[in-house]
């Protein structure tokens, strides 16, 4: 995917004029949503820096978390990165329950766009295979992980 650098502005659309608690702002490219999880854990991606420069894909979905002083006192935007690198705002919300506010419109916005999720390897349930046949699969893999004399080594 086609990227862009965007600066994320310390202003959002409710505290134009207010003074914001910069550590207490994040933003982050959503390429998932898990709606088993709570909260804004439920959003997937990784994190990017407010009030820098950063590099996007186009098309990318922001949730951007903008705070004052209290915790009441907070504002969400949801955004699309454009190609001029500018963002598009397609949600503003100050609700304390913005993550369920927001799930919706980001899960539709993730369907209707899949360049725009990234699809997350599935795990494998190893629980049922043994330790000692775990240690063994990765010896045969990385000698450096065999056992020594007085047992397990460490990686250089």
């Amino acid at each position: 995917m086609e990227k862009v650098t965007v600066k994320i502005p310390y202003t959002c659309e409710v505290f134009r004029e207010k003074t914001l608690n910069e550590k207490k702002c994040w933003v982050k490219l959503v390429q998932q949503v898990d709606a088993s999880k709570k909260g804004g854990y439920m959003y997937e991606g990784p994190f990017g820096k407010v009030g820098e420069l950063n590099d996007l894909p186009i098309g990318g979905l922001l949730l951007i978390h903008y705070q004052r002083n209290y915790k009441e006192q907070q504002c969400v935007q949801l955004c699309v990165v454009q190609e001029s690198g500018e963002l598009e705002i397609l949600e503003v919300t100050e609700r304390t329950d913005w993550a369920l506010f927001l799930r919706n419109r980001a899960t539709e916005y993730l369907a209707a766009h899949p360049a725009a999720a990234v699809q997350t390897p599935q795990r494998i349930n190893l629980s049922h295979v043994s330790t000692e046949d775990l240690l063994e699969e990765l010896c045969r893999r990385d000698r450096r992980y065999c056992p020594a004399p007085g047992g397990w080594s460490e990686p250089d």
